[in-house]
């Protein structure tokens, strides 16, 4: 039950964040931390719904900039995890709990690190910039019902590539005019 879990991890595509924050708000209680992952200020449409219900304000929400694992569909009810992900950038809110956040995520995430903010975490996404230049510039390909298509082996040549680093600097420069950390960790 949501209302008695210490941590609540959200684990879905942003475009059903504010539904799933409509759904799970009455249920939030003190003490716990809410974690949202790929963030993409997910966390905002969560907080707006606690305070229309009236919840807690003790509640640390937390956002991630990537999943734990890297994997594909490969059969109906089958996914295949293909690596790893070593690392795990987050934003946290209110600011001030980001060392309980760490040590709450940690043993569920392994090597997790502190961004300074939501946006920061929503902007270094990697999805962002490689996802949407992969399929825009192979849509044709993602259609083809006779063809599996999988981006990474099938989606990417060196002129995409050169593409998706033109974009990325451009991503390096929103976070620097926003006054955002623009490393990488």
């Amino acid at each position: 039950m949501i209302s008695e879990a210490e941590i609540i991890l959200i684990y879905y595509v942003a475009n059903y964040h504010e539904m799933i924050a409509e759904r799970i708000a009455p249920y939030l209680r003190s003490h716990q931390l809410v974690y949202t992952c790929p963030g993409y200020l997910g966390s905002l449409f969560l907080q707006r719904q606690r305070e229309k219900h009236g919840g807690s304000k003790d509640i640390i929400f937390t956002e991630g900039e990537t999943l734990p694992f890297t994997s594909r569909i490969t059969a109906p009810a089958e996914v295949t995890i293909t690596s790893k992900n070593v690392r795990h950038p987050i934003g946290v809110l209110p600011s001030t709990a980001g060392d309980a956040a760490l040590q709450l995520l940690s043993p569920i995430l392994g090597q997790v690190m502190l961004r300074d903010s939501f946006l920061e975490v929503a902007l270094h996404n990697p999805n962002l910039v490689i996802h949407t230049t992969g399929t825009l510039l192979n849509i044709s390909r993602v259609e083809d019902p006779a063809k599996n298509f999988a981006m990474y082996r099938d989606g990417f040549t060196p002129s995409i590539w050169k593409l998706v680093d033109v974009l990325d600097g451009e991503k390096i420069a929103v976070l620097k005019a926003l006054g955002c950390n623009q490393n990488l960790f």
